[in-house]
This record gives C-alpha cells, sequence and structure tokens, in this order.
C-alpha cells in the first residue's frame, strides 16, 4: 500500500490506515453485523454495533477512515484554511496592518502541511484503534460467497446482517482526448507537490454544486462541457451534461434559470470566498 508522495507523513499514514504488518483475525462464530468499507458509514456501523454488545467485524481494501480522513474533509480544510491565511493577508489593508507586497505562497509547504495534519490526525481512524474498540478489522477485498457469508483474504465470514458501504470512485467522462493528457481525481488531487499553471474542475457535484453561474443546457444524446467563470485566477469549472448531479433524481436536478446569476449585493465577504476556494479545492 502506497500513498505517494513518498514522505515521512504519508509513510504514517499508511501505518495507521492500513498497517503492512496487520494480521486479520480468525473468524470465531457468526458477526451480527460485517460492515464492508471503512469509511464514516462502515465504521459507524461496526464500531455501534460492537458497542451495543454485538459482534461486529469492519473490512477495507484501501484506506481506513476513508474519504473523510483521505480525499475529503481533513484534506481539503487544510487547503482551506491556507487560502483564508493568503487572503487574509493580501487584505491586511482593511484592518489597517500594512503589509509589503502580495503575499507569496508557496504550494510545496501548503501540502506537506495538508499530509503533515492527516497523517496526525490518521491514529483516530488507525486499524489498533477500531479493534481495540471491539470490531475485528479485515484488511483485504470483500466477496459475497452465499447470502450470509463472505471472504475476505482466504478467510470466510459468516454474518446476520452485512452493511454494504463502500463508497464511490470519481466518473471519467468520456471525453476524446483525457485519457491521453491524463487527469486527477479527488484521490490523487491531494498528492500534488507543485501548483498546476492552470486547473479545469469537471463535475457539478457537492465540491462545487453551486457556482457564480446558472446554466441550463440539457440534451440527451451528447455530453455537452459547460465552462463557468470563476473568481479564482487560471481555475476553470466545467458542467458534464446530461448528468449534473449522480446522486439526484432528474426532476431535483433541473436548473431553472439560463442567464448569468449576479452577486447579491447582499452576500457577504465570507460567502464569495467560500465560492472561490471551493473551486480550488
Amino acid at each position: 500500500m502506497e500513498v505517494l508522495p513518498l514522505d515521512e507523513h504519508n509513510r504514517s499514514l499508511v501505518d495507521h490506515a492500513h498497517p503492512s504488518d496487520w494480521t486479520n483475525p480468525t473468524p470465531q462464530g457468526r458477526y451480527n453485523l460485517v460492515a464492508i468499507g471503512g469509511g464514516t458509514a462502515g465504521i459507524i456501523s461496526a464500531l455501534g454495533a460492537a458497542g451495543l454488545g454485538g459482534r461486529a467485524a469492519l473490512v477495507e481494501r484501501h484506506l481506513l477512515g476513508g474519504d473523510c480522513l483521505n480525499y475529503g474533509c481533513v484534506p481539503s480544510k487544510a487547503l482551506i484554511r491556507a487560502a483564508r491565511a493568503a487572503h487574509e493577508v493580501a487584505n491586511a489593508g482593511e484592518f489597517g496592518v500594512e503589509v509589503d507586497g502580495d503575499p507569496r505562497v508557496n504550494f510545496g509547504q501548503v501540502m506537506e502541511r495538508l499530509r503533515r495534519l492527516r497523517a496526525q490526525i490518521s491514529h483516530h481512524d488507525s486499524a489498533e484503534r477500531f479493534s481495540n474498540l471491539g470490531a475485528d478489522v479485515y484488511l483485504g477485498d470483500a466477496t459475497f460467497t452465499g447470502p450470509d457469508t463472505l471472504e475476505v483474504a482466504g478467510q470466510t465470514l459468516r454474518f446476520s446482517r452485512a452493511v454494504i458501504a463502500t463508497g464511490a470512485r470519481a466518473f471519467v467522462p468520456r471525453i476524446e482526448g483525457l485519457a491521453d493528457v491524463g487527469f486527477l481525481t479527488n484521490e490523487t488531487v491531494f498528492s500534488l507537490t507543485e501548483l498546476p499553471r492552470r486547473l479545469v474542475v469537471i463535475g457539478a457535484g457537492p465540491i462545487y454544486i453551486k457556482p457564480p453561474t446558472n446554466v441550463v443546457w440539457h440534451n440527451p444524446e451528447e455530453v455537452i462541457l459547460v465552462p463557468i467563470e470563476t473568481d479564482v485566477p487560471n481555475v476553470t469549472i466545467v458542467w458534464v451534461y446530461p448528468t449534473i448531479k449522480a446522486d439526484e433524481d432528474e426532476s431535483d436536478a433541473e436548473i431553472e434559470d439560463n442567464e448569468p446569476e449576479e452577486d447579491s449585493p447582499e452576500e457577504d465577504e465570507s460567502a464569495r470566498e467560500s465560492r472561490g476556494i471551493s473551486t480550488v479545492t
């Protein structure tokens, strides 16, 4: 198991979230509940069952902690905090604080801090901690072999109830040439060590579901890319149609206004700042 770049912080993360020397327990009887997927939902399910006195197992094939620790809440908030610091320095004059010149952001140090904070937090989502809290932790792929059995790393687990909490992966749209030029996903973007000269974000999910422009384009026969103007230099948001948001029904995902939406005069600075930072993350 490797998480790039291979520095001390990511090695510490892996030591907690997928330790190479971990030995899966030997199943003893039937589990009341087996949770497949070591993200937030799976963790809460398994630990909740164990806390109520049940026999619970937690299965994860990659990194414990799921999106929140590895690709979502923790790393994105580290970036947002760095962006807020840069914004505050750039606008310090509004508070009577004099700063010579524009703030200089060292992207490599920003990302190193991100990895350090993530590694420091990772012990909360460690295999050892979950085991100490009463859940049997299995690292490996889970395969259902019957209505009440599954196999992990050559062992058969019997259960009364199973929770499938395996999450999702980024959808790669069928855009000609995309595979040739290469791309990042939510799972790899936080491995960057150098700031890209330009960034195009494809998608209209929760990372950036409320852009500063509302546009309606819908053609079920083709994929339409709609560029969205942002306040962040060298960043472009692209909506991929016809699917606006994968976890919403079509009726819930309709966009009614096809005119650009002006910034509301009542919208405070923090809200506008948040919109821009969300684009970067």
